[in-house]
């Protein structure tokens, strides 16, 4: 089971960066209704930029994930999935 821990460890990073990030952008999205005309575009790209630089997260997540055995690659593949279709 250390095995296990240490194998998916850079997972664990990348899914931290990836929550913090998804967390960041939901409070920017709540935030843009407030907002008009330079500074609502304004936001809008810096959330793009953002749901980009998630999106990147999430493929090296999967990445990760299919290079671990099977055994512990299956539920993480499954939640690098449900974060997919979270962004």
């Amino acid at each position: 089971a250390a095995m296990d821990l240490d194998q998916t460890a850079l997972f664990k990073q990348y899914e931290t960066d990836y929550c913090n990030k998804s967390t960041d952008i939901s409070r920017k999205i709540n935030g843009v209704p407030s907002l008009v005309g330079d500074q609502r575009r304004s936001k809008a790209a810096e959330i793009e930029a953002e749901l980009r630089s998630a999106d990147t997260v999430i493929k090296s997540m999967d990445m990760e994930a299919r290079q671990l055995p099977q055994t512990v690659a299956a539920p993480l593949l499954a939640k690098v999935k449900e974060y997919k279709a979270d962004l």
